[in-house]
């Protein structure tokens, strides 16, 4: 079991069917107290 707070793994996203992956096989670890941004392109 990992200590992680949050865990993903092999994510993908598509906002609507036929757009291209926005996420394409993402992973992330989050730790306890850390903060993080995602931040990308908007439109």
């Amino acid at each position: 079991m990992s200590n992680s707070f949050v865990e993903l793994n092999d994510v993908k996203l598509r906002y609507s069917e036929g757009d291209e992956l926005a996420l394409d096989t993402t992973n992330m670890k989050i730790d306890k107290g850390e903060f993080i941004a995602v931040v990308g392109p908007s439109g």
